[in-house]
């Protein structure tokens, strides 16, 4: 008798959230500069999570982190997350952002605060389907598949709504399509770890 285990699954949370026309105002308001990765810009303010005006979004932010690591990766209950790093990120007409992860941190996520349909789906790579892979190089075959399910996909791919609250290990490699809306987009992005592994004096929580 044959058995099929998913060995390591790889879990994504989404909720929803109702964000205020004054949430989405303030974003539009706030000082950019241009991102390091892709293109686009980001908030001057990299711990964005901090201010007053977030407070119950950050709540909401570090609840979806426990649903995820208590239950789901089970890690035991004195762990307690903080948010470590935190910004918004505004694509115009065009903008993407190259598939990365989020080193240095254990639980990342994004938050749709004001996009369009075709504001720039969420794509996650599936760097393991179906390849060997080593420090230097990643080998994956081309093979044509019947169907594409969790063990052979080499994506998988979210169309953001507004409202929407994705959080992810941060070793999980993701990208953003471009805006081919001429809406701007916003989003807020985040890292999270255990309070035991941050210096708790450079973080308000």
């Amino acid at each position: 008798m044959s058995e099929v285990i998913p060995i390591f699954s790889t879990p994504l949370l989404i909720n929803h959230l109702e964000i205020s026309d004054d949430l989405k105002q303030y974003v539009r308001e706030i000082d950019y500069e241009p991102v390091h990765i892709g293109n686009g810009d980001w908030s001057v303010d990299k711990n964005i999570l901090n201010g007053e005006r977030f407070k119950d979004i950050k709540e909401c932010v570090l609840d979806s982190v426990r649903q995820l690591s208590k239950g789901v990766y089970l890690v035991h209950d004195d762990i307690e997350f903080v948010v470590s790093t935190s910004w918004i990120l505004r694509h115009r007409y065009g903008h993407h952002t190259v598939m990365h992860n989020h080193t240095g941190s254990l639980f990342s996520g994004v938050l749709y605060i004001d996009i369009e349909e075709g504001g720039g789906d969420i794509v996650f790579h599936n760097e393991r389907a179906m390849g060997s892979s080593h420090a230097y190089h990643h080998v994956s075959l081309p093979f044509r598949h019947v169907e594409y399910n969790s063990f052979n996909t080499p994506h998988y791919t979210v169309p953001p709504r507004t409202g929407m609250l994705l959080t992810f290990s941060s070793g999980v490699s993701h990208s953003v399509r471009p805006n081919i809306n001429d809406v701007e987009r916003y989003s807020l992005s985040f890292n999270v770890l255990p309070k035991q592994m941050v210096n708790i004096k450079e973080i308000i929580v």
